[in-house]
């Protein structure tokens, strides 16, 4: 009525608050004859709504919209892992892309009924981009759970091989010195009976007296001493040959290969790092 009265700021403000409450009125008013005197004023108004709702959207969805990148990317560049492994949280992946996806299709219609549903679509980003932030940390502590679990069963593993290691080595050192200690005697006895009966064999010299006639007994101390001396060299450097022979071939393993949890600890820190990110992520505005 106040456009046909040509009250045209009264019909304007009034057409205003019915398209804010429902945005069917700006189709409406195109067909209603009633508004064709102030077309004009009508298309201003379209104008300053629509400049209305790019500008919120320009002020709220960048932002909102980096956030989700960068969550995608850690997913994705990070620990892609662990979307590959729960199919709950691909499926939120995937929603949360549709709805950025309609959001940016909406801005590029740049219509005011489009920008309207994009800004609506923008203030609900925050709760998927939050339930993923949470699916996602809740997955890595299990994940992190389950990985010091692994180390602790692998240091426990690992400390088991070498005490049982030590004790194979410590009954191994025990044979060996068995078998050298008799060796040793073996040595001495050569050594000390040996050089003695050779060194009494060697002072007791037959000279044939030059007219043939009788035994000359020449009693040598000196070639005793050093006939005793050399067997006793022999049996020294018999002993340490023997020795070194006897631990060469002596049965014994060498220390064995401890199992690596290197991979482990890497996921470890790896998710970790993760954790930190997306919670710095979705705690942030």
């Amino acid at each position: 009525c106040s456009a046909f009265t040509n009250d045209t700021a009264t019909a304007i403000d009034m057409l205003e608050k019915a398209i804010r409450i429902d945005v069917d009125y700006c189709d409406k008013c195109y067909n209603d004859k009633d508004f064709f005197s102030i077309i004009k004023d009508i298309e201003s108004l379209f104008r300053r709504l629509l400049n209305e709702q790019s500008d919120m959207i320009s002020k709220s969805f960048p932002a909102k919209k980096e956030k989700a990148t960068e969550l995608f990317k850690i997913i994705s560049m990070d620990i892609p892992e662990i979307a590959e492994s729960n199919l709950k949280l691909r499926q939120k992946c995937y929603s949360l892309e549709s709805h950025i996806y309609r959001i940016n299709t909406l801005i590029k219609r740049n219509s005011y009924r489009d920008l309207l549903e994009a800004n609506d679509k923008i203030e609900q980003l925050p709760s998927p981009i939050s339930d993923i932030c949470i699916d996602v940390i809740s997955a890595l502590k299990g994940k992190i759970e389950s990985l010091e679990n692994d180390i602790r069963t692998i240091e426990l593993s690992n400390k088991n091989l070498q005490s049982k290691w030590m004790e194979k080595k410590q009954a191994w050192y025990k044979k060996l010195n068995e078998r050298l200690d008799d060796i040793e005697v073996g040595w001495k006895v050569f050594g000390w009976i040996g050089g003695f009966l050779l060194g009494l064999t060697t002072c007791t010299i037959n000279f044939v007296n030059t007219d043939g006639v009788g035994d000359e007994v020449s009693n040598n101390f000196g070639i005793w001493i050093i006939t005793w001396a050399i067997c006793g060299v022999i049996a020294f450097w018999g002993y340490f040959i023997h020795k070194k022979f006897i631990k060469r071939v002596y049965p014994y393993s060498d220390e064995p290969t401890n199992r690596d949890s290197s991979h482990e600890d890497n996921l470890l820190k790896k998710y970790s790092n993760a954790i930190a990110q997306i919670t710095i992520l979705h705690n942030s505005k």
